[in-house]
């Protein structure tokens, strides 16, 4: 597992103690709604993050994918579901995975790149 992903996954581990420990202490409007809330926010903020400082290409487009989903949700719990709903197909499922798309079929051989060949090319253009 990549550094990236454990700093992730301890944040996440984090908020999650922080909201459980709210909840039991009784605090004021804390159900789970608010919990549900904070995951997605953490989870928005994180990608959001990450998809700035991510040095590859490919998993900055997932990360980028990642905050369009949470913003996504986010507009749920405004209760705005119409524009949920289009972030999600329109942001998430159309320009992010068109990003995907295009990043994965134009990758090219960097000098010094040990990867693979793309799949429609010759062995010797690789070299």
């Amino acid at each position: 597992m990549k550094s990236g992903w454990k700093t992730f996954w301890a944040a996440m581990l984090v908020i999650v103690i922080l909201a459980m420990v709210s909840w039991i202490y009784a605090i004021e409007d804390f159900g789970w709604d608010t919990f549900f809330f904070l995951m997605i926010a953490v989870t928005t903020i994180m990608g959001a993050v990450y998809c700035v400082t991510s040095k590859e290409v490919v998993h900055s487009a997932l990360y980028m994918a990642l905050t369009f989903a949470g913003v996504g949700f986010t507009f749920f719990f405004l209760e705005a579901t119409l524009l949920g709903i289009l972030q999600i197909l329109v942001y998430l499922g159309a320009i992010s995975i068109l990003f995907v798309f295009g990043i994965m079929v134009t990758k090219k051989k960097l000098p010094g790149d040990t990867g693979t060949c793309p799949v429609f090319t010759d062995e010797e253009e690789c070299k």
